[in-house]
């Protein structure tokens, strides 16, 4: 319930010093007045107030930077080190690695739409 376990989870992840996000429509409590009473005591400092929408968004998107941050590391690692400029071949073949990282981005991303379409969906029933 947004009035007991909920607050009491986000102060105390403040005091022990989380950047905390409380879901407005992803808590309830027993009666509305509660639930509004909470989410304005959440606003004074304790926690950032956001729709679940919102905040999945933000997750999907640190998400599919940190795959792609993995991918162009993965990527990297089998490019050879020297000490002489790549040959116009070893160019091309960068280029197409990184070409390669990009499609693969954008189908996560696509995917992840697809995934937040429907539960969007949810949030406005």
């Amino acid at each position: 319930m947004s009035n007991t376990s909920c607050e009491t989870t986000a102060r105390s992840a403040f005091t022990q010093n989380f950047n905390v996000v409380f879901c407005s429509n992803g808590t309830a409590a027993s009666e509305p007045s509660m639930h509004e009473a909470t989410l304005k005591s959440m606003l004074y400092g304790f926690a950032e107030v956001s729709k679940c929408s919102v905040v999945r968004s933000r997750f999907q998107t640190n998400w599919l930077n940190h795959r792609l941050t993995q991918r162009r590391i993965e990527l990297a690692a089998e490019l050879p080190v020297r000490d002489t400029p790549p040959s116009s071949a070893e160019s091309r073949l960068s280029v197409a690695r990184l070409s390669r990282a990009v499609t693969i981005g954008i189908q996560l991303l696509r995917e992840d739409s697809r995934a937040s379409t429907v539960v969007d969906q949810e949030d406005e029933g």
